[in-house]
């Protein structure tokens, strides 16, 4: 074979390659979109209860537990729970932009708000049941009992997170999901103390709603407007653990600096 016909057949198999590629890029995409829509079906229209979900399920589904085993009228807020899903249902969406995934979401949403406390925020479980053992008292008043909203293990602000995308999800028009969010976010600024830390858990209500959408949106374009507001909160948090950090730091330098009396002895040995 001449040097010619060899530099031909290499760039042919070179130029050939991209093409390639793309059409196994093309194809693990088509896989992966089949499979998670087949994720997201089972999980709707199997594992979900009243839109919700809890942590782990039995195989056959006959059993399912949070923290403690769960009757079919709960559903757990604190990851890895429902607005642990949401997410998931969320990122598909953004991925696909299947409209599927914006059913599922607001599926999710929908039980969220069920569970919103009249404080703002939520507690780690929903029980839809009205007479049931982990009812609270939640804004569609039809619960009873407590009223702490909790930030204990991510439960109000993963929460409020998926509310918040949810929202944007639905560019800002989903009204009912609208307004969950901006009450959360409103509650829980009012728990903020003036140091700039939150409480583990909160009661209220903080009723007074503002137009905000919150910290977790500041890139977006449609929330750009409430920078401001949003720079001051996270500022604020900011301030306190520097704060305390630095504290922190001078104490230990404290108790690792020799003292007088111990510098003298050393010398005098």
């Amino acid at each position: 074979m001449t040097k010619t016909k060899l530099i031909l057949c290499f760039l042919l198999l070179v130029t050939s390659l991209p093409a390639r590629a793309d059409e196994a890029d093309t194809k693990r995409r088509e896989q992966a979109t089949v499979t998670i829509r087949r994720a997201a079906e089972y999980f709707r229209t199997q594992v979900a209860t009243h839109g919700g979900y809890v942590y782990h399920y039995a195989l056959d589904l006959d059993r399912r537990w949070g923290e403690g085993e769960a009757t079919k009228d709960q559903i757990w807020v604190q990851p890895p729970g429902t607005p642990t899903v949401g997410l998931a249902y969320v990122a598909a969406y953004q991925a696909t932009g299947d409209r599927y995934y914006l059913e599922a979401i607001e599926e999710v949403a929908t039980a969220l708000r069920y569970g919103q406390l009249k404080s703002g925020g939520w507690t780690n479980c929903i029980d839809f049941d009205p007479q049931g053992p982990r009812v609270a008292q939640y804004r569609n008043g039809r619960g009873g009992g407590k009223n702490h909203s909790s930030l204990d293990d991510g439960q109000t602000q993963t929460a409020i997170r998926f509310m918040i995308q949810a929202d944007a999800a639905f560019e800002f028009k989903n009204a009912a999901i609208h307004e969950s969010a901006k009450t959360a976010l409103d509650a829980l600024q009012a728990a903020q103390f003036a140091s700039g830390g939150f409480p583990q858990v909160w009661t209220g209500p903080h009723a007074t709603c503002f137009d905000r959408t919150g910290v977790h949106l500041l890139a977006t374009p449609q929330v750009r407007r409430e920078k401001h507001r949003a720079v001051q909160l996270r500022n604020r948090v900011a301030e306190t653990l520097t704060a305390a950090h630095t504290r922190h730091r001078q104490d230990n330098e404290r108790a690792c600096r020799p003292s007088n009396s111990l510098t003298s002895d050393t010398r005098d040995v």
